[in-house]
């Protein structure tokens, strides 16, 4: 009997190690009462569409958002407001050496999955092309 041949997946170089200037933002957020997304809001109306589970909602109330809840985009008629929530973001700004480096290994990574890919590939259409019929007194058998 062969063995049989097994392509593992392949071992892929890490991503490097984040080289820039990190930033902490405090804003007010409320979570979507849908999905618990949480949202930012500077300004406009109080209809929110949560873009993560498509919920509707008013900013001020977190009810639904609809014509019959709602007259206005502006207004809110619920008579009471959610509190929001104060959160701290922090934003990354990276170094023109970490973003080449980046882009070159994620490059790479995808050269060696798109290899692996074709062996895979290539390993099966071989896997078809060997198959040979065996027969039996009342049935064939295609290994």
């Amino acid at each position: 009997t062969k063995a049989k041949l097994i392509l593992n997946d392949p071992k892929l170089p890490a991503l490097p190690k984040f080289e820039g200037q990190k930033f902490e933002m405090k804003v007010q957020t409320k979570q979507c009462p849908k999905c618990g997304t949480h949202w930012e809001k500077n300004g406009g109306c109080n209809h929110i569409h949560c873009r993560k589970c498509k919920y509707h909602f008013c900013w001020v109330c977190l009810q639904e958002f609809s014509h019959a809840t709602h007259d206005s985009f502006y207004e809110c008629k619920a008579g009471y407001s959610v509190t929001t929530d104060n959160q701290t973001l922090v934003m990354e700004k990276p170094t023109q050496k970490y973003e080449e480096e980046y882009r070159r290994v994620l490059n790479q990574r995808k050269a060696i999955r798109e290899e692996h890919e074709s062996k895979i590939a290539a390993d099966a259409t071989q896997k078809l092309r060997t198959k040979r019929a065996v027969q039996h007194d009342r049935a064939s058998i295609y290994l």
